[in-house]
């Protein structure tokens, strides 16, 4: 084990040191109008565990808006994973991790001083009875979930502590917290008897044929677009990749997102199916938000190969074209 350095240096981007604390941080007002509440989808390894409302406010050492969030929604998504922590309102400490979990954090961080978080801070302890990793702002106002006051900590600290000390996934787009456990593989594989099974199945997820208007994405890239009824349909190809999103007319936003992934595809590559390979974006919001669920699938001879992930889906192509 070493000392974990990372934490001076993120807390660089905010313009302070650790070393530097903060006297306090603010606590919600007892109208919490100031603030904006927006829901929240907590997905653990592709699946969402928790529904919470999250709350944007200023992060009193950048002085930026962040997210900030429940932090009993943490600790059951947390021991969804295999951990359990325990919190006294000032420390978040990991008390057990999962079987066979391998990872290289501290004991103890030297720049996580003072050893005790000053008022209006939280610390986070990697080991029972260990000094902490590292401390930042948190906020307490009431759940609107549960009617009682709780402590909300902020998304971008939480989420380094997990990425560089746990070498989880953790990523944040808005509206999902996407946890990945460490080790687990979010790429599905099962196989057929017959490669015209496999085939099949990846036929299965497309929609069928599309010859809606014609819309530029950019690149050289053109879709078909459809709609009627209050459901809509971009559709277009990119060699055996055959990309479509599903969304509801209301939903805003959506030409741009196709334009992101024709982007993020121009300078990256996806793996080369034996004849087609299918993603399928789906919005699951009939409000005007859109809030997707991505499925990305290819057939390898007689197996398929799947992918399904919410969120932002440059991610899920991400998680695809990074695969091991």
């Amino acid at each position: 084990m070493k000392f974990n350095k990372f934490a001076v240096s993120g807390l660089a981007l905010a313009g302070v040191t650790l070393a530097a604390g903060l006297s306090s941080a603010p606590a919600m007002a007892a109208s919490q109008s100031a603030y904006t509440m927006a829901a929240t989808h907590i997905n653990l390894n592709g699946q969402n565990v928790s529904n919470p409302e999250h709350v944007v406010a200023k992060d009193p050492w950048s002085g930026s808006n962040t997210t900030w969030v429940p932090i009993y929604y943490l600790q059951q998504s947390l021991k969804k994973m295999g951990f359990q922590t325990t919190w006294n309102g000032t420390d978040l400490t990991f008390t057990k991790y999962p079987a066979n979990w391998k990872f290289d954090v501290a004991l103890g961080n030297q720049e996580a001083n003072p050893v005790v978080a000053p008022t209006g801070q939280m610390q986070i302890s990697l080991v029972d009875g260990g000094p902490p990793s590292m401390n930042f702002p948190k906020l307490v106002g009431k759940d609107p979930a549960s009617g009682v006051n709780t402590t909300y900590v902020p998304i971008y600290y939480v989420d380094s502590v997990l990425t560089r000390d746990f070498s989880m996934g953790a990523t944040w787009d808005g509206v999902n917290w996407n946890l990945t456990g460490q080790g687990v593989n979010p790429i599905s594989t099962k196989s057929y008897a017959t490669s015209t099974e496999a085939a099949n199945e990846i036929a299965s997820l497309q929609g069928g044929a599309l010859s809606g208007a014609p819309v530029n994405l950019g690149y050289g890239i053109t879709a078909q677009e459809s709609a009627g009824m209050g459901h809509a349909r971009y559709e277009w190809q990119e060699g055996n990749w055959v990309i479509e999103i599903r969304y509801y007319t209301m939903n805003p936003g959506v030409k741009q997102v196709a334009e992101n992934m024709v982007s993020y595809l121009h300078t990256h590559m996806l793996p080369a199916p034996n004849d087609h390979g299918v993603i399928i974006v789906n919005s699951t919001d009939t409000s005007t938000a859109f809030n997707p669920n991505t499925i990305i699938a290819w057939q390898e001879g007689t197996q398929v190969n799947e992918l399904q992930q919410s969120g932002n889906p440059v991610q899920a192509l991400e998680t695809v074209v990074n695969r091991q």
